[in-house]
């Protein structure tokens, strides 16, 4: 994650400094150990440097319409949508899954999170990116209450987005 905070600030900067500058600095080990407590999940190393080198941010605007969650966000709206039925896997309503992190929103209100269910583990006959899978990235698309896989870990969804912005 390191190296995706600093193609994020290059990006930033070419943006205009006052959107750089809303960076927060990141979140003490002791505020991230009492999310993981909060929430019940273990965080994968990518997404608690996501948090230790920056807390979330920009303040202030959107990375390809993507706005990075502060931890204290992130729990709030983790929590939040805890239980609420969901569509997955085309037309199948499920509830929202405890272990399902958010890390990022957008203006619409549709939210990028990571699945940390280690039960959730993808068939044989799964489609890549089928949102079964450990550490997979997903969208929820608020509009129409839908999740979808997106990426297959959290590394390669900032890679795309950053891709899409070079």
């Amino acid at each position: 994650m390191g190296t995706v905070w600093r193609r994020i600030e290059r990006w930033l900067d070419t943006q205009g400094a006052s959107m750089a500058s809303t960076l927060r600095p990141g979140a003490t080990p002791e505020a991230l150990r009492e999310a993981e407590a909060t929430l019940d999940v273990a965080f994968p190393e990518p997404l608690a440097r996501l948090w230790t080198e920056r807390d979330g941010g920009p303040v202030r605007g959107t990375i390809g319409g993507w706005r990075v969650l502060s931890l204290r966000e992130m729990v709030r709206t983790t929590r939040s949508h805890a239980g609420r039925p969901v569509l997955h896997a085309g037309q199948v309503k499920v509830p929202w899954n405890d272990r399902w992190v958010v890390f990022a929103s957008d203006s619409a209100g549709n939210l990028a999170g990571l699945n940390l269910d280690p039960a959730v583990e993808a068939d044989d006959d799964a489609p890549p990116f089928s949102f079964s899978s450990l550490g997979e990235v997903f969208v929820y698309v608020h509009g129409e209450r839908r999740v979808a896989a997106q990426a297959i870990d959290l590394d390669d969804w900032f890679d795309a987005l950053l891709a899409a912005l070079d």
